[in-house]
This record gives structure tokens, sequence and C-alpha cells, in this order.
């Protein structure tokens, strides 16, 4: 990337087209599986549907993005003709049935492989491909920091939070990795309550801990300085990470030794 590169260009970076390739799969999956096995109404849209393609699919979340520019209170007005509501540009980049089709069929997995218990399980496909391209987006500066984010979500939600501290109360939790130098997101974890995907460690740090030794993995023992406010700072955690500083201490230590002989 450079700053001739185009915007769709650095969106790609993230959401690429092998990525986009896989939800228009899924998608059309579901939507086949869907009109087989429900009774639709006889006046149901869901009787249009079409197989979606990645191109659709680019155009549908543009669509989605400049819906955050231009708020309404339904969906349904972004497509009105009343002259107090309408917005010409939706009618022209995607119709209205469309769209719809799209969101209610939207899907990033198969259902029929449905693991019990695993709450990001239907989210996987895509999480795991964004964590890796934000992981190689960049290599980051010397300091990184830790904290937590909160992603507005009022609907159901077994694991949606409130954090009264946080401007939008309710919402799902994330746990953040950035780069302070450009604020860049390096790696996330979505809070799921007991289920959180953390790596086996020590009980004694405890959660808190947990989470910092599992975003700071593929870091440690490479000269990185790490900054965490009181939530994630406990002796235990500072001497283990401490460990870690000096085994770098060492090895550094005889690679010199090694180059000098």
């Amino acid at each position: 990337m450079s700053d001739d590169s185009l915007i769709l260009e650095f969106f790609e970076a993230f959401m690429s087209e092998f990525v986009l390739g896989k939800v228009a799969f899924e998608t059309n999956r579901y939507a086949e599986q869907y009109l087989k096995k429900e009774d639709i109404a006889p006046k149901s849209r869901v009787k249009y549907w079409k197989p979606v393609n990645i191109g659709e699919l680019y155009v549908f979340l543009a669509t989605s993005m400049l819906m955050a520019r231009n708020k309404k209170l339904e969906i349904n007005e972004y497509w009105s003709t009343d002259p107090l509501l309408m917005s010409p540009i939706f009618n022209k980049i995607l119709s209205r049935d469309k769209y719809l089709l799209i969101l209610r069929m939207l899907h990033f997995c198969n259902n029929e492989n449905q693991i019990s218990g695993d709450r990001l399980f239907k989210l996987d496909v895509v999480l795991d491909e964004i964590r890796a391209n934000f992981n190689a987006g960049m290599v980051p500066f010397q300091n990184l920091v830790i904290d937590e984010s909160l992603v507005l979500w009022k609907g159901r939600l077994s694991f949606k939070q409130f954090i009264k501290s946080k401007r939008h109360r309710f919402g799902v939790k994330l746990f953040v990795l950035c780069d302070v130098e450009t604020d860049f997101i390096l790696d996330i974890i979505i809070y799921t309550g007991a289920e959180t995907r953390l790596l086996q460690c020590d009980k004694n740090i405890g959660i808190s801990g947990a989470v910092v030794m599992t975003l700071m993995a593929p870091y440690l023992k490479k000269g990185y300085n790490l900054y965490t406010d009181n939530r994630y700072t406990s002796s235990i955690l500072c001497q283990h990470l401490l460990k870690k500083k000096q085994q770098l201490l060492e090895l550094s230590g005889k690679i010199e030794e090694g180059c000098l002989i």
C-alpha cells in the first residue's frame, strides 16, 4: 500500500475477494437449504432469490456503509420516493428487494455443521481471515497497547455486555491489541463469557492475564514494550513477562557472543 493506492485496495487488504468468495458460497448454500426446507408464502420475495456473486456482495457492503452516513429510521426508507426522505443514490446502485434478499440470506458458514456451545461458529470463516489480514497488515513499532472496546449492539445476544463507562453501553466486548504509534489494530479477541478463546496459561495470572498472553503470543521475545491499564496489570503477570524479557536478553547475548567468535 502507498499514498497512490485506491481506497478499494485498502479495503481489499482486509476484506479480500477471497473472503467475499467464501461468503457468497455460504450465502447461496444457505438460501438453497432455506428454500428446500421452509414453506414459502406465495407473495414472499424469497421466491425471487437468485444466487449472489462477489460483485453483488461488494455493492451490498458499499450500500450498507453508505447507510451509516445517511441514517434513516427504517431500511425501507432508503428507497423511499417521498420527497422528504428520498435518497436517489440507493435506487441507482441496488434495488430494495435485492438488498433485503441478500440481508435475509447472508451467511458465513454451513448451519448443518454447527458445533454445540461454540458461540462464534457462524463468524469463524470471516473472522479468522480478517484477523489474519490485520495481523499481516503491518510490522508494528516498538510500543503496543491492550484495551477493551465495545461494538454497539442492542439486539438479542447471549454474550452482549453492559459497560457503564462506555459511550455505547450495550454491545459486544472486544479485547484489542493496537500499535501505539499508528493506532492500527493488530488483533482482537471477542468476549463470549466462559467460552472466550484464550490460550491455556498459568491460572494464577487470571482471565485478564490470559487475554494479554493470547494477544501478545506472536510478539513475545521480540523486544516490544506493552502498555495496559489497571485491569490487566498484576504482579504475577509482570513477573511472567519479565521472565520472557530475561530470556530474550540471554538469547541476544548468546547471539552477540557467537558473532564475535
